[in-house]
């Protein structure tokens, strides 16, 4: 396992300029992975899969989400069981692969079974947006986004391009304190930029969410859940669990 990272901080302690050389170990990191599957999307046509699929959702259509969404509302989905579909097992291999890197990089034990809990599509039209959540009883989420992206979304600054944005979890530590300036250690969320075909991969108990889509072009994904089966518990101990 990799050592924690460490910085040297120059703290100035008076108007003497008195400076002292501080070490700041960064531990108990969260980790986000993301990787480009370059032309994915286009080879697979994952995109008219999810419209299809949205398309094939009677109650969608009745209740006139779609095309046209109301200013505030969630996303067009299709159902959770898109890993049984036949079109989408070269898409499911991929991300067991995805996955099995993530367990290496953490040591993971390998004999742990990849399940794809869940895999939907996700169409979000304008003045729509995901609302901050989690993905329980899982140990992995992903998205993988599925279409161009050039259009504008909302963001506390204005206007920004399309990202993902996870929450810092460690809230009660903030205290609200002002900040001067934001850095990673003292930032409240994280936005990672998106575009197509890339695949992003974070804890299933990270909070997230999706600003609401300003322009009139949709966004288009897949998400998915992860969970691993086998036995869970301290390497020797007699509790353990299998799931």
């Amino acid at each position: 396992m990799s050592q924690p990272a460490s910085d040297i901080i120059s703290l100035r302690l008076s108007r003497e300029e008195k400076v002292l050389n501080i070490e700041s170990t960064h531990v108990f990191p969260i980790p986000l992975f993301k990787t480009l599957l370059s032309g994915i999307s286009d080879e697979m046509g994952l995109e008219e899969i999810v419209r299809d699929n949205i398309l094939e959702n009677s109650s969608l259509v009745k209740m006139n989400y779609y095309p046209d969404g109301v200013s505030g509302e969630s996303p067009l989905q299709t159902g959770p069981d898109l890993q049984h579909k036949k079109e989408l097992a070269p898409l499911c291999n991929t991300i067991v692969d995805v996955i099995y890197q993530i367990m290496k990089e953490h040591a993971i034990d390998p004999t742990y079974k990849i399940d794809i809990t869940g895999l939907w599509g996700n169409l979000q039209p304008k003045g729509h947006q995901f609302h901050r959540h989690t993905h329980h009883n899982n140990i992995f989420g992903g998205v993988l986004y599925v279409n161009e992206i050039n259009n504008l979304f909302a963001s506390e600054r204005g206007k920004t391009f399309p990202h993902i944005m996870f929450w810092n979890p460690r809230k009660n530590e903030q205290l609200n304190l002002v900040k001067n300036h934001t850095h990673p250690l003292n930032r409240y969320s994280f936005n990672i930029p998106v575009k197509k075909d890339l695949m992003v991969v974070f804890p299933a108990w990270l909070e997230h969410e999706v600003p609401m889509n300003l322009s009139s072009d949709d966004r288009v994904s897949l998400s998915f859940n992860i969970m691993l089966r086998g036995q869970y518990g301290a390497t020797g101990s007699k509790e353990t669990s299998v799931f």
